[in-house]
């Protein structure tokens, strides 16, 4: 699998557009269209407007834009500017249209820029289950603009940035964040995302289909996040803070984790503004949520990443040990 070409740029005039590009973006952006704030080099008509959200990540969702695809005619590069859902959901059109064109993301949220429109996933969702249906198709280019992350929040991409940093907790960039009792902000998270986007490339080179169970790390806290992001309706962000902090817990309860590094790791956290929550959950339901996990086994295991004193470990844990954590 060979990745995108990642380019890092201050404004959107920057971008460099084929000439079969058709843009098809989050309609947020409309206004700044209109208004002239973002200029393309060709006719609006090969603009396609969508409506971010869960519910672009349907099959019935990708028929009118299909559709338009069909009218525009002729060979098309797709350049898909929005966040996570935008990119999971058009990857997987461009992964399919024609038998797969050419993928370009502009990722408009920090959670994209930092994570999910790298790697080459893309995913549709089955009734209430996250990404059941997807592809591995990486993007020809990736397009970071700092115009377009100026306007998100950083906050929502903090569980991924943790996660991140958690795995790398032994490189001197992870331990001087830690130390220094650092905090966040937009202009420290894009000075780090080269940094974050080299690590997670190396790790998807790795293992580009996850055959190997090395790519397996990328998920820490996603296990049980995605339960609590389906169950109690938490953005994505805001569920993989969650997540990370009861595998943080199970770590120390599991003598992977010392208790001084737990609370060292607890006190950074809650520095960022991110404290443990309860949630009342129906367990048949997170069993369920887990046992749909691509991660399961037979056994009804789940292969777990967790953190120890080094850096990280691997495990297969029983979807019954996973429950307790609710």
């Amino acid at each position: 699998m060979k990745l995108a070409e990642v380019f890092y740029k201050e404004n959107f005039s920057e971008i460099k557009w084929s000439p079969q590009a058709v843009l098809i973006a989050d309609q947020y952006f409309k206004a700044y269209f209109k208004n002239n704030k973002f200029k393309v080099p060709f006719d609006t008509s090969k603009i396609i407007w969508v409506a971010a959200g869960e519910g672009l990540k349907k099959f019935e969702s990708l028929d009118p834009i299909i559709n338009k695809l069909v009218q525009l005619g002729g060979v098309v590069d797709i350049y898909a500017l929005g966040g996570g859902s935008v990119g999971d959901a058009i990857g997987f059109l461009a992964s399919v249209y024609k038998r797969g064109v050419k993928l370009i993301h502009i990722p408009s949220t920090w959670l994209a820029a930092v994570d999910s429109s790298h790697g080459g996933k893309t995913a549709l969702n089955v009734g209430e289950l996250k990404n059941q249906l997807g592809s591995f198709y990486p993007s020809a280019e990736t397009w970071i603009v700092k115009e377009l992350l100026s306007s998100d929040l950083v906050e929502k991409a903090r569980g991924e940035f943790f996660k991140t940093l958690l795995l790398n907790h032994n490189q001197s960039w992870a331990q001087e964040f830690v130390v220094a009792n650092q905090t966040l902000d937009q202009n420290l998270l894009w000075s780090l995302l080269p940094t974050l986007i080299d690590f997670k490339s190396k790790i998807v080179i790795s293992d580009p289909y996850e055959t190997k169970g090395t790519r397996v790390i990328l998920n820490l806290g996603h296990t049980l996040g995605h339960v609590l992001e389906l169950e109690c309706a938490l953005a994505h962000g805001e569920a993989v803070e969650q997540g990370l902090l009861r595998i943080l817990k199970i770590s120390l309860e599991k003598a992977y984790l010392s208790p001084e590094n737990y609370k060292k790791f607890l006190k950074i956290f809650q520095k960022n503004k991110i404290e443990f929550r309860e949630f009342s959950i129906f367990k048949d339901q997170a069993e369920l949520c887990l046992k749909n996990d691509k991660k399961i086994s037979k056994k009804n295991e789940i292969l777990t990443t967790y953190i120890n004193n080094q850096s990280y470990l691997t495990s297969w844990t029983p979807v019954e040990e996973l429950l307790e954590a609710f």
